[in-house]
């Protein structure tokens, strides 16, 4: 198996073709967009901090590029004996990246820890000294507002700020043949446990106290159940008319941004990098305020004009500032960056 002797003469006389990264599986559809980047991932699964459920094949198909590899507590005992790998992606700071940091200590290759979330309670926020130690030779959030919500200086050069990349071209897009019904649609998962981070009691008095017409997809017993695939989530998308999002914190929810690739105008609570994608009037409506959410969700049930004008500016904001070849081009980057270390 790979080897710290074999892993630094890979660094010193690397051969040409894809980095071999360690890795874990996380969130499907933004590593999904790693199926053109410059690497194979290899993704260890059964130790602390990382999910039990594998790659959920119905959040997104899992790339030729990444390989599943068997569940075990020990990460060194299922890595590929045949591979001398070039660094470590650790995704969050609750498991994962030390469990990244050890293999990368042992294996003498550098890391990448990339931050998916943000500060959620006062008991994080205390803790934020402590975690901004948890870091690896490239550090990687994905907007500027989660970085400095971790207590990170975005002049520190080993920081890199990536957006979400959106397949608008071929996936996330409007469906001519798709009629339009007149109806909000949400999407979370596991909405009531983490109330308090997304919003499940916002959505109760602003839609469920005032029967807004609503339909609600992802996995909650009892309320909801996912898309069984990404085309028929491409499909919930094109059939509403608004989509509507309470999260309290979050960096940026990726349903936002599919839903305005898809041509929805989006009302959402107002915070982190959501306060720059959206704008009032032109692509959906931002505001913390209920009363304002409740008022912007039925006038635009009401007015399909303006549904149009603002889902048609919010696919344009999509495919100007969140386009995949971006995310790809600024992963391979990164990528090169940290296999140079």
């Amino acid at each position: 198996m790979s080897t710290p002797i074999g892993s630094i003469l890979r660094s010193a006389m690397r051969p040409t073709g894809k980095y071999n990264v360690i890795s874990f599986p996380t969130h499907e559809r933004h590593n999904s967009g790693w199926a053109t980047a410059n690497a194979n991932f290899h993704l260890v699964q059964g130790t602390p901090g990382v999910k039990g459920n594998g790659w959920i094949e119905s959040y997104a198909k899992m790339p030729n590029n990444f390989q599943l590899l068997q569940s075990n507590e020990n990460p060194l005992m299922f890595l590929p004996r045949h591979i001398d790998f070039d660094f470590t992606l650790g995704q969050h700071r609750f498991g994962q990246a030390q469990t990244a940091l050890q293999l990368s200590n042992y294996l003498k290759i550098p890391s990448i820890i990339l931050e998916h979330t943000t500060v959620t309670n006062s008991q994080l926020q205390a803790a934020v000294p402590q975690l901004r130690e948890i870091r690896g030779d490239v550090n990687v959030f994905i907007s500027e507002s989660s970085a400095l919500a971790w207590g990170w200086d975005l002049s520190d050069p080993s920081i890199e700020i990536i957006h979400h990349g959106v397949d608008s071209q071929t996936l996330f897009r409007p469906l001519p043949q798709v009629k339009k019904e007149n109806y909000v649609l949400s999407i979370v998962n596991d909405w009531v446990n983490r109330g308090d981070i997304l919003g499940w009691d916002i959505f109760q008095r602003v839609v469920g106290e005032n029967k807004i017409p609503c339909r609600v997809l992802g996995d909650n017993p009892g309320i909801s159940r996912p898309a069984k695939n990404v085309y028929e989530l491409i499909q919930e998308y094109n059939h509403a008319s608004v989509f509507y999002n309470t999260s309290r914190f979050s960096p940026i929810p990726s349903v936002i941004l599919e839903a305005m690739a898809c041509g929805l105008p989006v009302v959402s609570t107002d915070n982190f990098l959501i306060s720059e994608v959206i704008v009032n009037g032109v692509n959906g409506y931002k505001t913390n305020s209920e009363a304002e959410q409740l008022k912007h969700l039925k006038r635009l049930l009401n007015d399909k004009e303006e549904c149009a004008a603002l889902g048609k500016a919010a696919r344009e904001t999509i495919v100007r500032d969140f386009p995949m070849k971006t995310f790809v081009e600024r992963w391979n980057r990164v990528f090169d960056k940290v296999a140079n270390k």
